[in-house]
């Protein structure tokens, strides 16, 4: 097994309960190369909104 998923409820801070969701990863090397992976998204996902506003 590589990874585990943990649900945790939270409030919002108008109340509301959430699911929170929480990733364990078994091996440290796996968990930075899923952070990575998640971090090159996000830069992607911030360049595509960029571009999208200059339009």
């Amino acid at each position: 097994m590589i990874a585990s998923v943990e649900w945790r409820k939270v409030k919002t801070d108008f109340g509301f309960s959430v699911h929170h969701r929480a990733n364990w990863f078994h091996d440290a090397m796996i968990e930075q190369l899923a952070g990575e992976v998640l971090a090159r998204a996000n830069l992607w996902e911030s360049i595509r909104r960029s571009l999208l506003i200059g339009v």
